[in-house]
């Protein structure tokens, strides 16, 4: 797995991962000491694929497996904001958090239209919904309260 701006992991024939943390820098010969990564285009016309970390060093499955440090990025919003730095991810939750906001708002109508519910008063919860998901839909429920005949899980 490569990301060229920030890290690199390769398991080695030992069965053990070499991690190594950017920024890196390109070269058209492997690092005299140390670590390098290898990474060319389809068509091998690279002219530097090796790449050369700024700090590496060797993992173990144990590293891997420890769960205490895999959800160290929820205790701070210093991790969290480290997490949303990169574009790639922001994009990546942006489109989930649309994606689950969007199928929520969805829901929303078309229950409302079932329960015949104003479309005025479904508005607001439609909003809220699409800014915060979990608060839209809770405004969204107490408003349905007062329009269900009957509350049911399944409908």
């Amino acid at each position: 797995m490569f990301n060229t701006q920030q890290y690199a992991l390769v398991k080695n024939a030992e069965g053990n991962f070499v991690y190594g943390e950017g920024p890196f820098t390109s070269s058209d010969e492997p690092a005299e000491s140390g670590v390098s990564f290898y990474l060319n285009n389809y068509d091998l016309t690279n002219q530097n694929p090796w790449l050369i970390p700024n700090s590496w060093r060797l993992l173990d499955k144990t590293d891997l497996i420890n769960f205490q440090n895999n959800f160290t990025l929820y205790l701070s919003l210093e991790n969290l904001s480290d997490l949303f730095s990169e574009n790639g991810f922001l994009i990546m939750f942006w489109c989930h958090f649309l994606a689950v906001n969007l199928f929520c708002g969805a829901w929303i109508v078309s229950d409302s239209i079932k329960l015949s519910i104003s479309k005025f008063l479904t508005f607001f919860p439609l909003l809220i919904t699409y800014f915060i998901g979990p608060l839209g839909l809770f405004i969204y429920w107490l408003i349905r309260i007062f329009f269900a005949r009957r509350m049911s899980l399944y409908d």
